[in-house]
């Protein structure tokens, strides 16, 4: 729209100009030298204002071009044989590129978000950081082990050790259901991410608000947030809703390190 509008200005603009070039012709016709400067200077404007219509009006063509084949595009889907399901697709399509366009796009299972947060930290770069949670398993004990053995986590986790190898700050916060959540096995493994340069914190359910309870929160740079859903009956992240929008981004780094300071570091007064 912009550009348009620059048009209109311009246009307006050379109007004005032309119109005051007349009333200094008519008001000073005894000066030749001034009114052929004012010829030449009237010449050279209207060519401009050629030559701008002309950008606008081929912009305008190829807007109008890209839009009807849009629409040509979805008639002969609409008027096709497809079925009922088909149809369905193409507008689930259709609302997934208008999220995109709008900054923010949808992931409906834990593997698309393990995948989606993998490839996401593969681009990140030295300088950048890495706020990363991840919500430990409320049903049982041999729930949290079968997690943090999931081939998509090992990954995942992967990725976070190869990021801080390359440079970035990684901080990631685990949300554990109480201390007796708080497993042998998970303390060596929090040990061993520490190790490699990970930033280890824990933060115990019981001791979070309401608010905070059920919140999953990774954190790419400054670029985009993938913000976690939650099922309250079992604790972990069955979906996410990834965001580009700076201030959305903004909001959930503060939330982050919000939790971040409530959580506890691995030491010696935090056993399992």
């Amino acid at each position: 729209m912009k550009k348009f509008n620059l048009a209109s200005v311009v246009l307006v603009i050379g109007s004005g100009l032309s119109l005051l070039l007349g009333l200094v012709g008519y008001f000073y016709p005894q000066s030749q030298d001034v009114s052929n400067a004012f010829i030449l200077g009237l010449i050279g404007l209207n060519c401009t204002l050629i030559f701008e219509t002309l950008v606008k009006l081929s912009e305008l063509k190829k807007y109008v071009e890209e839009h009807i084949t849009d629409l040509q595009v979805e008639n002969k889907i609409l008027e096709g044989k497809q079925d009922e399901i088909f149809i369905a697709k193409y507008h689930d399509l259709k609302e997934k590129i208008r999220q995109l366009a709008s900054g923010r796009y949808y992931l409906y299972s834990l593997s698309d978000v393990y995948r989606d947060d993998i490839e996401s930290m593969k681009i990140l770069k030295r300088g950048e950081h890495l706020l990363s949670m991840f919500p430990v398993s409320t049903i049982s004990k041999e729930e949290v082990l079968k997690q943090i053995s999931d081939p998509f986590y090992i990954e995942s986790v992967r990725q976070h050790i190869a990021c801080a190898e390359r440079g970035v700050q990684v901080t990631k916060v685990y949300q554990v259901k109480d201390k007796s959540f708080f497993l042998p096995e998970l303390r060596a493994h929090f040990s061993e991410l520490i190790r490699r340069g990970v930033d280890v914190r824990i933060v115990f359910r019981d001791e979070l608000t309401s608010r905070l309870e059920n919140i999953d929160i990774v954190v790419f740079g400054n670029k985009k947030v993938s913000v976690g859903i939650v099922d309250i009956d079992t604790g972990v992240c069955t979906g996410s809703c990834i965001d580009t929008d700076p201030q959305i981004v903004d909001r959930y780094i503060r939330e982050y390190k919000l939790i971040a300071n409530l959580a506890h570091k691995l030491n010696n007064d935090l056993k399992p």
